[in-house]
């Protein structure tokens, strides 16, 4: 929220997307459509220096999704995403389990 205008200028420029602010004052811009997440990505690629590694796989990921066909197809999906979670750990995650 400190520089909410250069914030809202710099998204303003996209043409997709929108901004949010959530309850606890924080920004957020929020892209839904697979393929304008995939031009973002490529957007910002040449750009991020921090978290390039969660880029390329988040790029991966989104490119694997679409050719899903079979149980192992989703499976090799779902350690993409593993692998992604693992490079965004946090220690304050809290892990949850799902019983019937």
């Amino acid at each position: 929220m400190k520089d909410k205008r250069g914030f809202e200028e710099v998204c303003s420029s996209l043409p997709f997307g929108y901004i949010r602010e959530r309850n606890d004052g924080i920004l957020e811009y929020t892209i839904n459509r697979r393929n304008d997440i995939l031009l973002f990505l490529r957007l910002v690629e040449p750009y991020v220096v921090l978290k390039r590694k969660q880029v390329l796989l988040m790029r991966k990921i989104l490119i694997k999704k679409e050719g899903v066909r079979s149980a192992e197809d989703f499976i090799q999906l779902a350690e993409l995403v593993d692998e992604f979670r693992e490079l965004n750990y946090s220690k304050k995650r809290r892990v949850h389990v799902l019983t019937p």
